[in-house]
Formats: C-alpha cells, structure tokens, sequence
C-alpha cells in the first residue's frame, strides 16, 4: 500500500514495477494509484508521479469515480507543484467523472475557482465558485459547504472587493488539526492563497498574520507542498517590507524548490535589477512567449513583466518595452482582476510615454481606474497615483505631478514596503526641483504667499500639491529631502542601481550649495587631477565599476551617472587597471551582500 510508504518516489517505483505486469487487474492498479494520489498534492511529490498516474488512467476497466479521482489527483498536481497549464483542463474533465462524489466534486471546482491562475478570467472563476457552493449545499457536508465558502474569501482578497464576503479568512476558524483531514486543507490552503494574495496588494501586516495561522503543527506534519508556499511567500513578503539583508542568498537556495521557485525567482529579479546585477536579471528572465509558463499564477506573472519593461526602459530598448507592456496589458484584461495592474501599470505607462505613444497610456490610465472602482488594493492604489503622475510629468505639469507621486510615497509609507516609497519620493523630489528651479525661488515665494492669502483652505492646498517634503523656505529644501531621503533608503537596502541613479539627479538638478548626499562626491571633485586615491578607486570610479560588473554598457552606464560615453569608457579603463579585473563581470562592486 503506497500509504505506508512515506516517500512518495518510492511508491512510485512500486507501481511503475507492478504497471509492468500483464496479470495486473486494473481495480487493483487502481486502488494503488489512489493510495499515492491522495498524498500527492500535499507532499512533494517525485517528478514520476504525474507519468505514473497517466499511465493508470488509460487502463480501460477504472471505475469512474476511480478514474476521476485519479485524474482531480494528477490535474492538481500538474497545476500547482509542475506549474502545467494542462493540470486544469485534466481537472475540467475529472469534475465530470465524480458526479458521484460530491465531495472531491467540490475539491476540484474550488481548484478550477481560484483567481490565482491565469487559465481563466475571473468571470470564470465566479462561475467555477457557483457550481462548487451549489454542489455544496446539494450535498448538506459541513467540510464541502467551508471548501465553498473559503475559495470565495480566497477571490475576495485577491480582487480587493470592497464589500464584505462571509468566507474572508478573518472570519474562518484555524486549522485544529483534529481528524478531518478535507477540513485542515481547506482551511489551511485557503489561508496561504490569502497570504500571498495580500502580499500583492499590499496589505503586509494581513498578510503575516495569515502565514502565522497557516503554520500549523497539521500542515507542517502533512502538507509540507503547502507549508514550502508559505516559504515562498515569506521571501516575497520579506522583499516588500525591505528585509533584504540575506534575502537573495536565501532565495537562491529555494530557486529550484518545489513550492518556493516562483518565488525566489521573482525575489532575485527585483534584487538583481535594483542592485544593477543586469546580467543575473537576463539570465532569470523567461523569454516574453514563456512568461505564463514560468510564471504560471497571474500575480507573478504581472510583477515579471513589469520588472522586464523597468529594464528595458532603463535600457533604452523601447521595442522590447512596447511589446512587453502591450502583452501583459492584454492578459490584464482577460483576467479581469486590475489590482494586480499595479505591479506593471506604472513601467507599461512610462514605456508607452517614452515611445510617443500618449493616447495608449492615457487609455490604460483610465482602464486601469475604472477596474479598481469596485476592488482596491494599497499596492494598486499607489500605482494608480503614480500613473497620473507620470502623465501629468510628461505634460509638463511638474507641480500636480509632484504632489501625486508624494501621495503615492505616503501609501507606501503607511503599507510598511521602503522601496516603493523610495521610488516614489525620488520621483517627487526630481519634479519638484524641475518646477522650482533656483533661478524662480523668488516667484515661488510670493505664489506661497498669495496662497496664504486667500484662505487656509488653499493654503493647505498648496501645501499638499507641493509634495510630501515642501518646506516654508528655500522651494528646493522639500524635493531635496526627498531625494536625499530615497537615497538613504536606496543606501540601507543594498539597491545601488537606485541609489546611482538618484545621486544623478541630485547632481543633476539640485542647486546651488551641494546636497548633503553629495558630500562625498565634493570631496571627489575637490581631488581631481591630484593622486588623492592612489590605486583605491574614487567613489565616482566604484559606481562605475558596480554597474558595469552587473552587465550595464558605457552607454547605458552613463545614462544613469549622467555622464557622456566617452567619460565612461575612461572610468572603465582606470578601474581595470587599478584592480587587475580580467573582464568586467570581476570588477568589484559596492553592493551589499544581499
């Protein structure tokens, strides 16, 4: 009996052994088969495991319910452990081979209801979620009417509904790991969706208090597929909440686990992109065609593509840009649920802008709000905000743009996720000091002045447009605290593509009696043509030489220094010959350890 045996490989072998056999029954392969299925899906199972039970399914004297149950067993496997878009259409055909069992019935349209796939739109999983509730209260069992009622709280916190949803996991009970195993699944599977599902949105606190309730001495002893999501789900949850010490070298040992692949490779994307390790990021990036495949739960998907448009901006491939805004855009609408849009809406938005290509943002823009009138989510929300502002940018409107990516940072803020605030107040602070150069400090004042004037309610209102770090005196002190405040954070986090990109616009833009963030760069410049550093590098030559051994070009090196190609090319040669590096990739970098 493959139950007694608690490795899942082995009992694999054991039937591949006795499948050889010509005198084989088939009810006795079947009864085998069902022994090793009704662990699969919460073990981690062996890569044999979906062949073999392929290969039982042809066998022509399978009882239905047999068979159907075989089959809901494989499909589900193929589908969350293999990440294999076919696991659904094999769990389609078993809903109609268990009519006579409504309890795996309902266990196989909960699965084919949860908004976490991107085979189906959310108009079908509403409809997959109505045949599980229906079969439920056909069959009166308390554990398929829970089943039923969880997956729609699972659909609630992935969509952000607004309104109030019986099954929403903070009305569920705990898993007790009492005797009804279907009970402690259910409970404890729906509990992890909604984790990650709150993840996504931005709702961090929610969602550790999710994995806590999820973590159960049942699940750890018997579903240990569900407690390896949970894993997962920590290092996105970590990511989010900038927790980055240690974070990437933990996600490269879970980059090839059963429940945590996912994961770690969309965790070591984002650290590879902020730190400027390009080369790392083309390497864990599928190709555009296989995006559904790698990344076969929708959010993720949504996240990879808006990280795969950020560096093509950055990179100046426009094309690649276009056509990975565009396709993702497209999969967005067919699944309906537009608080994921926030992990891509903002980079497909600059991209479509920086091709010329207003009408189509804009478009987006408002197709993007119009979804998130019944759902909300605070990852969405921000994104929403620093569309507009992106928009408002490109039209010159660099004031209103200011205060809504300001609005955006204090989203952030409040959600507990550093990074995206960071983005956002370095966008604020690079629009405020565009719109208030030092030459119209004057002007600025006596707008300040006519506002107070008129009123303390436009008083405020010019306080709030002014963004998040205006200041009663000199109209650059605001937006220079905000750049300065998002080059710390870029700083503590270990993100120096950020960070080298942020100094580039304070040098850039900022005016006269250098940032404090600068100091060193001063120290620098004060140094030129004298061999103040000897063999050690400047710190102008160790941005440098960061960027270029994460893969950058001179070219796009010097756009993020905000230096000319030729400058570059000097700085690259210096730096070689200094550290005796034999290429660029072993040049040294200044990144911490993630």
């Amino acid at each position: 009996d493959p139950n007694a045996l608690a490795d899942p490989g082995a009992a694999v072998s054991l039937l591949r052994s006795l499948l050889g056999r010509p005198d084989l029954p088939a009810r006795a392969a079947g009864r085998l088969a069902l022994g090793l299925t009704r662990n699969a899906l919460l073990t981690l199972p062996s890569a044999g495991t979906v062949d073999v039970l392929g290969q039982i399914l042809v066998l022509s004297q399978l009882a239905d319910e047999v068979r159907g149950e075989i089959r809901l067993e494989r499909g589900l496997v193929l589908n969350s452990q293999l990440c294999r878009s076919e696991g659904k259409a094999e769990t389609e055909r078993a809903v109609s081979e268990l009519r006579a069992r409504p309890d795996l019935r309902v266990r196989a349209l909960a699965a084919l209801a949860n908004p976490l796939s991107a085979v189906y739109g959310l108009d079908a999983n509403l409809h997959w979620w109505e045949r599980a509730r229906a079969t439920a209260e056909a069959s009166g069992d308390p554990t398929d009417l829970l089943a039923a009622r969880a997956v729609r709280g699972t659909i609630a916190v992935a969509c952000g509904e607004r309104r109030r949803v019986p099954g929403r996991p903070g009305r569920l009970p705990d898993p007790d790991g009492g005797p009804d195993s279907r009970r402690n699944e259910y409970l404890t599977r729906a509990l992890s969706n909604a984790a990650c599902c709150a993840v996504f949105n931005g709702d961090l606190r929610q969602a550790a208090v999710l994995l806590r309730r999820s973590a159960t001495p049942w699940a750890a002893a018997a579903a240990p597929f569900i407690t390896q999501c949970d894993r997962g789900t920590e290092l996105l949850l970590r990511l989010e909440r900038g927790e980055w010490s240690g974070l990437g070298r933990e996600s490269r040992g879970l980059l090839s686990g059963v429940g945590t692949r996912v994961d770690a490779r969309l965790v070591l994307l984002q650290l590879g992109l902020a730190q400027g390790a390009w080369e790392d990021c083309v390497t864990l990036q599928p190709g555009l065609e296989d995006m559904p495949r790698v990344f076969s739960q929708f959010p993720y998907e949504v996240s990879a593509a808006g990280l795969r448009i950020r560096m093509a901006v950055a990179r100046q491939n426009t094309a690649e840009a276009i056509a990975s805004a565009d396709r993702i855009w497209h999969r967005l609408r067919a699944k309906g649920v537009w608080v994921w849009a926030g992990h891509a809406a903002p980079w497909a938005v600059e991209a479509w802008l920086l091709a010329g290509r207003e009408d189509t943002a804009r478009a987006a823009v408002a197709e993007f709000a119009a979804g998130l009138r019944a759902h909300h989510s605070r990852t969405a929300g921000a994104a929403l905000l620093r569309c507009r502002a992106l928009l408002a940018e490109h039209a010159g409107e660099h004031p209103e743009a200011r205060g809504l990516f300001g609005r955006a940072a204090l989203v952030h803020e409040r959600s507990g996720a550093p990074y995206r605030r960071a983005l956002d107040l370095e966008a604020a602070g690079r629009c405020g000091l565009v719109a208030r150069p030092p030459e119209a400090e004057a002007g600025a004042g006596a707008e300040a002045g006519d506002a107070a004037e008129a009123g303390p309610r436009a008083a405020a209102e010019a306080e709030a447009e002014a963004g998040p770090g205006a200041g009663a005196g000199d109209p650059a002190e605001g937006p220079l605290r905000d750049l300065e405040e998002a080059l710390r954070v870029f700083a503590s986090l270990g993100a120096s593509w950020d960070a080298l990109r942020a100094r580039g616009t304070l040098r850039e833009l900022a005016p006269s009696g250098p940032s404090r963030a600068l100091a060193g760069d001063a120290a620098d410049a004060r140094g030129r043509g004298r061999p103040a550093y000897g063999d050690a590098l400047s710190p102008r030559e160790q941005e440098v030489a960061a960027l270029a051994a994460g893969g950058l070009t001179n070219r796009e090196i010097a756009g993020a220094l905000h230096l000319s190609p030729r400058t570059v090319e000097q700085h690259v040669y210096r730096i070689m010959r200094k550290t005796h590096a034999v290429s660029r990739r072993h040049l040294p970098t200044s990144r911490a350890d993630s």
